[in-house]
């Protein structure tokens, strides 16, 4: 094998490529933003702090507002009664 000047060639990758990378990971993990720990996807609050995470409006996909809203803010569906703020007793 000659030796020669030229870098190693890597392979590029496209903004698209690394946008899909993002999507896919996404899938299975994301980070809280509180405390920037990983937590899986179907979770609705951190196990490491407490705080809602993201989830999806069952209508749109768009981010729900935060804990207590009870119209998406995007689509206007009504939101699971589950999301709204607990009544004090």
């Amino acid at each position: 094998m000659e030796a020669t000047d030229e870098p190693p060639r890597v392979p590029s990758t496209s903004p698209r490529d690394v946008e899909r990378s993002v999507e896919i990971l996404n899938l299975f993990v994301q980070e809280c933003r509180t405390c920037q720990e990983d937590a899986p996807p179907h979770w609705q609050f951190c196990a490491h702090c407490g705080s809602r995470l993201t989830t999806a409006c069952p209508g749109c996909g768009s981010a729900l507002p935060p804990l207590g809203a009870r119209y998406c803010p995007h689509c206007s569906m009504e939101l699971p009664e589950n999301l709204w703020p607990q009544a004090k007793s």
